[in-house]
C-alpha cells in the first residue's frame, strides 16, 4: 500500500512504481539467495550425517556421492583422458561406429537427449553432431549436481555448436556468451539442469511430452552393487514415459591387470581424485584430514566383480570434524573404503534390465569387447 495518493500518469507515480518494482526485485534476489543458502546448509548437514555414519562403520567408509564437487568433476575429466583409462575410448568408439543406429532408433519425431551426469561432453558430441547433421528435432538436457561442471560444459557447447540456450540461469548465459563456436554444425537447443539424476529427470519429463533418450554412460551404474543398481534403475523407469529409451554404459569383466592400471594410473590422477574427497570434507565440514598421511589403493575383487578404491592411513592418527564436534581415530594402515566400480557380464546386463522393468533393444560393444552400451526401452501398460 502506498503512503500517499498518486496522480495517475504523473512523474511521481512512475517514480514510485519504479521504486516499488526495484524493491520487489531486490526482495526476490534476497529470497532466492536465502533459499540457496538454506539448500546448501541442508546439503552439508546431509554430508555430515553420511560422514558420521561412514566413519562409524568397520571398515570405515566414505560415500562416493561426494567425489563430484567442482574440483572432483575437473579431476574426473582429466582421468577420462588418461591412456590407461580405456573406458572413454571404448565408448567413443561405440558412439562413432553406431551413429546411424541411434538416429534410426529415434526416427523423425521430436525428442530430448537427457544425459545423467554431464561429463565433459566429448563422447556425447559425436551423437549431437550426427543428430544435427540429420536435421533431427531434439533438445540436449545434461543433468549434473555440479553447477561448475554444467558451466564448463556450456562453454564447450558454445565452442562446438551454434547454441540456442533454453535456460535462464545467468551462469550458463555467461558461459555461452563468452565463447564463439569453432565450426557451425547447426543450432543446438541446449538446456542444462542442475540437480541430482532422478530429480532432474522428473523435471524434464514433467515439462515435455517428447520422447526421452536418456544417456547413463561412462559406466556410472558401476558405482552401485547389483541390487542397488536395480533399485536406482527402477526409479528411472518410474520417472520415464512409455516409449522412452535409456542407454546405459557398462564396463564388462576382463583381464584384471587392464582394470588395475585404469584405477591406479602412472600419473597419479586417480589417486588425486580419491584424495580430493578428504580435501572436500576439510573445506565443507571443518575436518583436519592431513592428505599426506593417507595412501590411495585400488584393487579388483573377483568375487564381487568390483574395482575397489581405498584410502590407507599411513600412521596412527586422530581426525577431528568440527561440524560433528567429534574426533575419529585411525590405526596405522587402517583401510577406509571410498568407492566400488562394479564390472558386469552381458548376462548380468540383460538381467538388470529385466528386473528394473526395461526391455533390451540392442547391446553395442567395442571391437575388444571391453565395454557395452545397452539400449533399453520403457514399456508401460497403456489405458
Amino acid at each position: 500500500f502506498s503512503k500517499f495518493r498518486l496522480v495517475k500518469g504523473s512523474g511521481v507515480e512512475k517514480e514510485a512504481l519504479a521504486a516499488e518494482s526495484k524493491e520487489a526485485g531486490d526482495t526476490a534476489v534476497v529470497v532466492a539467495e536465502a533459499a540457496k543458502q538454506d539448500s546448501t546448509h541442508m546439503q552439508r548437514m546431509q554430508f555430515a550425517v553420511d560422514l558420521l555414519q561412514g566413519l562409524s562403520q568397520k571398515p570405515k567408509r566414505l560415500s562416493s556421492l561426494y567425489f563430484y564437487d567442482d574440483i572432483g568433476s575437473e579431476i574426473y575429466a582429466r582421468i577420462t583422458e588418461l591412456e590407461e583409462y580405456y573406458l572413454t575410448n571404448c565408448e567413443h568408439e561405440i558412439f562413432t561406429t553406431y551413429r546411424e543406429t541411434f538416429s534410426d532408433l529415434l526416427g523423425n519425431a521430436p525428442f530430448n537427449v537427457v544425459e545423467l551426469g554431464a561429463g565433459d561432453g566429448r563422447k556425447t558430441r559425436v551423437l549431437l553432431e550426427h543428430f544435427l547433421a540429420k536435421g533431427l528435432d531434439f533438445v540436449y538436457n545434461p543433468i549434473d549436481i555440479s553447477s561448475g561442471a554444467l558451466q564448463s560444459l556450456s562453454q564447450k557447447m558454445a565452442q562446438w555448436f551454434q547454441v540456442t540456450l533454453l535456460s535462464e540461469e545467468k551462469i550458463y548465459q555467461d558461459a555461452v556468451k563468452g565463447n564463439e563456436r569453432s565450426e557451425d554444425k547447426g543450432s543446438l537447443a541446449f538446456e542444462p539442469v542442475c540437480a541430482d539424476n532422478t530429480d532432474g529427470l522428473e523435471r524434464i519429463c514433467a515439462k515435455s511430452n517428447r520422447t526421452n533418450f536418456v544417456l547413463f554412460i561412462g559406466s556410472s551404474v558401476g558405482n552401485f552393487d547389483f541390487a542397488d543398481a536395480v533399485k536406482f534403475l527402477q526409479r528411472l523407469w518410474v520417472s520415464l514415459n512409455h516409449g522412452d529409451f535409456l542407454m546405459i554404459g557398462c564396463d564388462l569383466k576382463k583381464d584384471p591387470r587392464v582394470m588395475q592400471a585404469a584405477y591406479d594410473d602412472s600419473k597419479g590422477v586417480t589417486a588425486e581424485f580419491n584424495y580430493n574427497l578428504l580435501t572436500r570434507i576439510n573445506s565443507e565440514l571443518g575436518a583436519d584430514f592431513d592428505v599426506s598421511k593417507f595412501q590411495h589403493m585400488a584393487k579388483y575383487n573377483p568375487h564381487t566383480g568390483a574395482m575397489e578404491s581405498w584410502l590407507l592411513s599411513k600412521e596412527r592418527q586422530n581426525v577431528h570434524v568440527k561440524m560433528l564436534d567429534k574426533t575419529f581415530q585411525f590405526g596405522a594402515w587402517e583401510a577406509m573404503h571410498t568407492e566400488n566400480s562394479f564390472k558386469f557380464s552381458i548376462e548380468q546386463v540383460r538381467e538388470m534390465a529385466r528386473m528394473a522393468g526395461f526391455v533390451v533393444v540392442k547391446n553395442l560393444t567395442d571391437k575388444r569387447g571391453y565395454f557395452v552400451d545397452s539400449i533399453w526401452r520403457v514399456e508401460k501398460d497403456q489405458k
